[in-house]
C-alpha cells in the first residue's frame, strides 16, 4: 500500500469517526437541549389526571373523562429542575430555579382522521428547583365538553393529550418540556 493511499484511508476514516461522535453528542443532549439556552432544564417526574365531578384526589396514570360531567377534569404534574452541566462541583443556585408561567395541551387522536377537542393554552405559576414540586392544571375543560366533537359523542374517543410546560429561568431563559398522557372520552 502506498503512503498516500494509507495516509488517505487514515483521515476517511478519523472523518468518520469525528461524524460519528457528533452524531452521538447530539442526540444524547437533544431533549435537554431543545429545552432553551439556560443552565438548567425540566424534568417531568409524574403526569397523572382526575376526572371531574367525582374524587379529585383520585389521580391516576391515565383519564377516563365524563363528557357528561360538565366538569372540568385535573392534571397533576411533578416536575423538576437538574443542571445541563453535570460536572461535579456545578450546583445550582437560585437563577437555575425555573418559574413555570403557563400550559399548552393538545389532543391527538389515537386514529387518523378523527376529530378532538381544540388544543388551549392556560397560565399557571409555580418555581421549580432540584426538589420535586406537584403542580395542579385543568387537562379537560368543561367548556370543551360542551363542543363538537364531545358534545354528543356516542361511544368513546380515545386520544393522547400532549402537555408542554413554559417557563423560564431567573435570567430569563426560555425553558420548555412536553408529557403525554392517554385520555379516553366516553358518554
Amino acid at each position: 500500500m502506498t503512503r498516500s493511499l494509507s495516509r488517505n484511508l487514515r483521515q476517511v476514516a478519523a472523518a468518520a469517526l469525528a461524524a460519528l461522535a457528533l452524531a452521538f453528542s447530539a442526540s444524547c443532549g437533544d431533549s435537554m437541549m431543545q429545552q432553551g439556552d439556560g443552565s438548567s432544564y425540566l424534568i417531568v417526574d409524574l403526569l397523572q389526571a382526575a376526572p371531574g365531578g367525582g374524587d379529585s384526589s383520585n389521580f391516576a396514570s391515565t383519564l377516563q373523562s365524563s363528557v357528561s360531567s360538565g366538569a372540568d377534569d385535573l392534571g397533576q404534574v411533578t416536575l423538576r429542575m437538574a443542571m445541563k452541566d453535570q460536572t461535579v462541583g456545578v450546583t445550582p443556585t437560585d437563577t437555575n430555579a425555573i418559574t413555570i408561567t403557563g400550559y399548552h395541551v393538545a389532543y391527538v387522536p389515537n386514529t387518523a382522521g378523527l376529530a378532538v377537542p381544540a388544543a388551549f393554552d392556560a397560565a399557571m405559576t409555580g418555581t421549580i428547583t432540584t426538589s420535586a414540586t406537584t403542580l395542579t392544571f385543568i387537562l379537560v375543560p368543561s367548556q370543551a365538553k360542551l363542543q363538537a366533537p364531545l358534545a354528543g359523542l356516542a361511544g368513546s374517543l380515545f386520544t393522547v393529550a400532549n402537555v408542554t410546560f413554559r417557563g423560564h429561568d431567573q435570567a430569563r431563559h426560555a425553558v420548555s418540556v412536553t408529557a403525554g398522557i392517554s385520555v379516553t372520552f366516553v358518554q
